[in-house]
This record gives structure tokens, C-alpha cells and sequence, in this order.
């Protein structure tokens, strides 16, 4: 595991990030939408290649995770590649 620190870019909104797992490197992690609760969010990058689904929770119901992909689709990300990780 590497630490990694993040700094808030957009000070507004809170929505852009630089993470960096390793100095002197420096990624962008956008945060593209986000549950009132906190329960889920969705981290892109601004490319639109790459995007992270993460909750609170182990697991989100189907239908959940249908709406959440549904939603980054309209955000212009490309659906292709994704992939769900199991359970540990």
C-alpha cells in the first residue's frame, strides 16, 4: 500500500483534486458526481478515461449502480472497459 496525499484544487466546489501517491507526481481526480449523502461518488479524470464508483457501502444494489453508470454516461464518459470489482 502507498499513502497518498491529496490537495484540493477548486476550492469552491471541492470537486478537483491532485493526488499524488509519489513525489514529484501529481494526478487530477475530478470528482464528477456525488450522492447528497455521501453514501457514493464517482471520481473521474478530466480525459474522461478512467472513472472509480466508490460507496460506503461493500456492495451497491443493481439498480443503484444502473443509475450511477447511466449518469457518467451523460456526463460524456465512455462506458467501455468498465469493470466492477468483487467483494473481498
Amino acid at each position: 500500500i502507498i499513502p497518498q496525499k491529496g490537495y484540493i484544487v477548486d476550492k469552491v466546489n471541492n470537486s478537483h483534486w491532485k493526488v499524488s501517491p509519489l513525489w514529484p507526481l501529481k494526478f487530477d481526480y475530478l470528482v464528477i458526481d456525488l450522492e447528497t449523502d455521501y453514501s457514493w461518488t464517482v471520481i473521474g479524470v478530466p480525459d474522461q478515461k478512467y472513472i472509480w464508483i466508490m460507496a460506503r457501502e461493500p456492495k451497491l444494489s443493481e439498480e443503484k449502480y444502473k443509475q450511477i453508470i447511466s449518469r457518467v454516461q451523460n456526463l460524456g464518459y465512455k462506458l467501455e472497459g468498465i469493470q466492477k470489482v468483487q467483494n473481498l
